[in-house]
């Protein structure tokens, strides 16, 4: 039923990134910056509207901005990375909430 699928789809976002995330049947999420921080090693740490927390994993930088729209996608070997709607760079990124 849509409802099912709906629901299914609900679980998939809450899982997407986390170590159980090979369960999930999607391989994006979009969502919109709801706040950008930076931690002690440097690393831009990334809050979603969806509660989800991502932090960069590595040097390479990509501008991102409160109320931007983004695309969180898995990669290989687990990986993720992000992306600004309408900018074709990436950044990876590793759930941390």
């Amino acid at each position: 039923s849509p409802a099912e699928v709906a629901e299914k789809y609900a679980e998939d976002v809450e899982e997407f990134g986390l170590p159980i995330d090979s369960r999930t049947s999607i391989d994006r999420i979009e969502a919109t910056i709801a706040g950008l921080s930076v931690s002690a090693s440097g690393k831009i740490i990334v809050t979603l509207d969806n509660d989800q927390v991502w932090r960069q994993t590595t040097s390479s930088n990509l501008r991102l901005s409160e109320g931007d729209e983004v695309t969180i996608r898995r990669r290989s070997l687990g990986s993720h990375t992000i992306s600004v709607a309408g900018n074709k760079r990436t950044m990876k990124v590793k759930r941390v909430k």
